[in-house]
């Protein structure tokens, strides 16, 4: 007995709870870099929207004369790229049907000139950093590309994960899994720059608001880590760089002021007004306020037909309407109805208890969210939400939104256990269900939505020259994701939050919180 027992502590010493929650949570962040890659592999190279001009652009950053070749047609300066990536690449763009075996006719060593391209409408850095990238090989190239993407998504946001007050750690990670499941993940692992857009904004939030809860070393860490986010945010995007002022007011309004918060929100404001100024300084900046455009009058009728289509809008970031591809990937039926689904269980438990510091809050970024499609609208003289504006343009602030619902200060549990392996069993199926739609849409083409194949190995017209099959890819990537969820939950402790500091709630008296309302 006596051997037995010290066997057992001698086991225990070698493997403390601590020890194997660090192991845990290594083997979670390789779980999560195999689920990215897969999702890389999902698309071909052009597969994610407006992909040959943000290929050229890449391969030809500003000052394109210093970049590439260059000639000028019709008036209009064109650079020369390598065939695979023109658009007259992209045979099966906006054809559903037709799967990418058209792509295999090109070749990288035919080039071809192309006036599609960035010359002033983004930011270059994105470009610039991917430029660094390109090789004679395109399509190792865009892998790579892509690759690198997801590596820097896990690596920021998981450092912040692993740097984060133990009591936050549930509402981080689930705000992240309902906001970018499936649309999120697969713009990450794209060569798009809302790959850097949805990384960016979310690490500057959420490593500014954890910053104000954790202590010592680990404040400064994650103050910088945000501080990352926030250049990876405004070297991809102006309306991400923009988003990064939204993010600092709503983090000033939801906390109550005092001595010790004076160097975040110092970093808040300096950053705030950098993100404003890239966004004028790029060509979405006037193009977002409405430059140069002659709207009609505004009547009741008019601004009836913008509003009722922002939930359509808000339903996009989920794949609705606006799927995979160049639009031309099908997300609706199983998918987006259990996105959302997962999205209303995020809600009702985001606002089971409310203080006014979270609500003002939590009301900034929802205001981005729904205020900004409209107002586009109004401006440019749309004649509702979704004309010329895409969902994904506000997806980054849809994970800060449940951030700051999630990280409350409750001191009840956020789910159950049970509740917690439910979300997970649902969130699995539907991003299942996204990469086997995305794989059988370029490796056969889908004639009919409502009778697919299940099996892709059956027809496949299309493929990598990789040692897996699509099934095979897909079989992994499914389990994959399973085992990370369920490795994710009970690292977390079965979706408990831990107590923290408790705020009035806001029914009951004002606000006397020392914290961030999202914290």
């Amino acid at each position: 007995m006596d051997a037995a027992t010290g066997s057992s502590q001698a086991g225990r010493s070698r493997w403390p709870l601590g020890s194997r929650r660090r192991l845990g949570a290594a083997l979670t962040m390789l779980l999560l870099l195999v689920v990215g890659v897969g999702w890389v592999l999902c698309s071909p190279s052009g597969g994610s929207p407006d992909d040959d001009y943000h290929l050229g652009s890449i391969w030809c950053p500003r000052p394109v004369a210093e970049s590439c070749q260059t000639k000028t047609i019709d008036n209009v300066t064109q650079v020369l790229v390598p065939q695979t990536i023109d658009d007259d690449s992209l045979c099966y763009k906006k054809h559903p049907e037709t799967s990418a075996a058209c792509r295999m006719s090109y070749s990288d060593e035919t080039t071809a000139y192309t006036a599609r391209y960035d010359d002033g409408n983004y930011p270059v850095g994105y470009y610039r950093f991917h430029h660094a990238l390109v090789g004679s090989d395109v399509t190792r190239s865009v892998i790579l590309m892509r690759v690198v993407n997801v590596l820097i998504a896990v690596a920021l946001l998981g450092t912040i994960a692993l740097l984060s007050p133990p009591a936050l750690r549930a509402g981080y990670i689930a705000a992240v899994g309902f906001a970018w499941i499936p649309m999120g993940v697969y713009f990450v692992a794209s060569n798009n720059p809302s790959s850097w857009a949805l990384t960016g904004v979310l690490a500057y939030a959420s490593g500014l608001f954890m910053s104000l809860r954790a202590e010592g070393k680990r404040q400064w860490l994650l103050l910088g880590l945000g501080v990352v986010g926030s250049v990876l945010a405004c070297m991809s995007r102006g309306d991400a760089a923009f988003f990064l002022f939204v993010v600092s007011l709503a983090l000033l309004l939801g906390v109550r002021w005092r001595r010790q918060i004076r160097v975040h929100a110092l970093v808040a404001a300096v950053v705030g007004f950098a993100g404003v100024w890239v966004m004028r300084s790029t060509g979405q900046g006037g193009y977002a306020s409405g430059e140069g455009a002659q709207p009609p009058p505004m009547t009741r009728t008019r601004l009836f037909e913008i509003v009722q289509g922002v939930p359509q809008f808000l339903a996009g970031m989920y794949g609705r309407r606006w799927g995979g591809g160049w639009w031309d990937v099908p997300m609706d039926g199983v998918i987006t109805i259990g996105a959302l689904s997962l999205a209303g269980i995020a809600l009702f438990m985001g606002v089971r208890v409310m203080t006014w510091r979270k609500l003002l809050s939590a009301g900034v970024i929802l205001g981005a969210l729904a205020g900004m499609p409209v107002v586009y609208a109004i401006l440019n003289g749309l004649p509702n939400v979704y004309v010329m504006v895409q969902p994904r343009y506000v997806l980054p602030l849809l994970a800060v939104f449940y951030l700051v619902l999630f990280l409350t200060d409750d001191s009840r549990t956020m789910m159950t256990r049970t509740q917690a392996m439910l979300v997970v069993v649902v969130s699995t199926a539907v991003s299942s269900a996204a990469v086997h739609r995305l794989l059988l849409r370029y490796t056969q083409g889908i004639e009919d939505i409502n009778r697919v194949p299940f099996n892709l190995d059956v027809g496949v017209q299309w493929w990598w020259n990789i040692p897996i099959s699509p099934m095979q890819l897909w079989a992994l990537v499914t389990a994959c994701t399973l085992l990370a969820s369920t490795m994710l939950v009970w690292l977390v402790g079965g979706g408990r939050s831990r107590p923290v500091e408790r705020e009035t709630p806001a029914a009951s008296a004002a606000p006397t919180a020392e914290s961030p309302a999202a914290a």
